[in-house]
């Protein structure tokens, strides 16, 4: 993936602001200066007008502002869901209902292709070998941080530490009893079916079924078992808090979002970035919540432009 920006500019009640051209590969990190207004546009959701080129593979995303008020509107949001791109603001409780639970805020945010990344983990773990565990501790010895890919490949993020312990030690036993421990006994052809109904066509032309996790649960799940919904639902709260874990917070997901500070919000958004799987992460601001998700990011393949 290759992404080029040039001539960005954004008019503001008639002040216009732009920033430098720039260019950016899968994986790579690039700051650029610029306020809010320039992070909300580079994400595609800025309220105003919006010029210039931003290219990935070659499809300028901020056509998406030309036409804002055609029926191609929703089209061209799904290919915006398409390419990943996930915006994690200088302060997240700008978009978040401050009298509602993080996690029910959460829920909300999720969307069809984190569901999509979910259920396929779900899937794995509940389809593992032993081989699994072999291929691990091989690629762990020629690269280190292949252990943070495959915590997140199968789940068990929250457990990454005890997991570089146990093949430190030579305890490959005690790997397989974790993902042992992790497995559901959820019906694997109803999980891929399911699946499957996220990532087909009908779920991407209709998105207001697809708006909220309430929704889900009555339309789509309602045709199969519905533990499903609910082994999502803390599939999802335990990958955050596993991630959470990661920036040395402690984000209580039941709380409310007024009563979080804005570093706790930060590590949360962070934190569902890595779940839904964008390709580019645009961030508001550099700072240390952030520096503690670099290495995630780097070795999942995340490009990330940071705009201060």
């Amino acid at each position: 993936m290759i992404l080029e920006a040039s001539n960005i500019k954004i008019n503001n009640n008639g002040m216009i602001k732009s920033c430098d051209d720039f260019r950016l590969s899968s994986g790579g990190i690039i700051k650029i200066n610029g306020d809010d207004d320039i992070a909300k546009a580079l994400a595609c959701i800025y309220d105003g007008e919006v010029s210039g080129s931003f290219l990935i593979d070659g499809k300028n995303l901020l056509d998406i502002y030309k036409i804002r008020n055609l029926r191609r509107r929703q089209e061209f949001l799904n290919s915006i869901v398409n390419y990943g791109l996930f915006f994690v603001p200088a302060n997240p409780a700008k978009v978040m209902n401050r009298n509602s639970r993080l996690i029910d805020e959460i829920y909300l945010m999720i969307g069809r292709r984190a569901i999509v990344n979910i259920l396929n983990t779900i899937i794995r773990r509940e389809m593992f070998t032993y081989n699994d565990i072999e291929n691990l501790i091989k690629y762990y010895k020629e690269n280190k941080s292949f252990l943070d890919y495959w915590c997140i490949l199968y789940g068990v993020y929250d457990y990454i530490r005890d997991i570089e312990s146990y093949i430190n030690s030579g305890d490959t036993e005690s790997i397989f009893k974790i993902l042992i421990m992790k497995k559901r006994g959820i019906d694997v052809g109803e999980a891929v079916i399911l699946r499957n109904i996220y990532k087909s066509d009908l779920v991407k032309n209709n998105s207001r079924r697809i708006t909220g996790i309430e929704r889900l649960r009555y339309s789509f799940l309602f045709y199969f078992n519905r533990r499903i919904f609910y082994y999502i639902r803390d599939e999802i709260s335990n990958e955050l808090k596993g991630y959470i874990r990661r920036s040395g917070l402690n984000v209580d997901l039941n709380s409310m979002v007024y009563e979080n500070s804005i570093e706790n919000l930060r590590s949360l958004m962070f934190s569902l970035s890595i779940i839904k799987s964008p390709s580019i992460i645009i961030v508001k601001d550099h700072d240390e919540i952030l520096e503690k998700y670099l290495d995630i990011y780097k070795n999942i393949g995340v490009s990330i432009i940071i705009v201060s």
